[in-house]
């Protein structure tokens, strides 16, 4: 089912599939930036019973990770999420290369050989990997990437829990 069109662009709004209600949250895009930074005059005014924020995709985020510069850095490898799935090893290695020397790129991929949207990225320091995370926010291909510390894997069966199809490796 295809986005209603408003005359300015394409719209769509988030909602949650198993309740089937809206997550009080929508998506415009404009046809130009113009109309879009006019868009942003609505902040803050009431619609329908609820007063809305309206910021452009690009801005970071007023919460979030936007604090994890101030926390201990330990290891080197970064996780990086909200790539474009346009960005490439070599676009993301030229992005973090004013940190410190970076060894390696992963991208993971799904089963159709696509890239998931984050990447790991091992430095040769701590200390590059601390400017790395001073990043995050930052556009990198078109997209505010999020980056942060790499989480060594916890656990080791295939389950995925839930109610959903559990397998267990043996």
């Amino acid at each position: 089912r295809r986005p209603p069109r408003s005359t300015q662009g394409v719209s769509s709004a988030a909602s949650d599939v198993y309740k089937r209600q809206s997550l009080g949250k929508g998506f415009v895009t404009y046809k130009n930036s113009a109309d879009a930074e006019k868009a942003k005059a609505a902040s803050g005014t009431e619609f329908q019973g609820r007063t809305i924020e309206v910021r452009l995709a690009t801005e970071p985020k007023k919460y979030g990770y936007q604090s994890a510069p101030q926390q201990a850095v330990e290891g080197t490898s970064a996780f990086v999420g909200n790539l474009s799935f346009k960005s490439t090893k070599e676009s993301i290695e030229k992005f973090f290369s004013a940190c410190g020397k970076v060894l390696e790129v992963r991208i993971p991929l799904n089963e159709e050989g696509k890239p998931r949207g984050f990447a790991h990225v091992n430095f040769d320091s701590a200390e590059a990997l601390k400017k790395a995370i001073a990043l995050s926010g930052k556009d990198l291909d078109g997209r505010s990437i999020r980056v942060d510390v790499s989480q060594p894997k916890t656990g080791g069966s295939y389950s995925r829990g839930g109610y959903g199809l559990s397998l267990i490796h043996i």
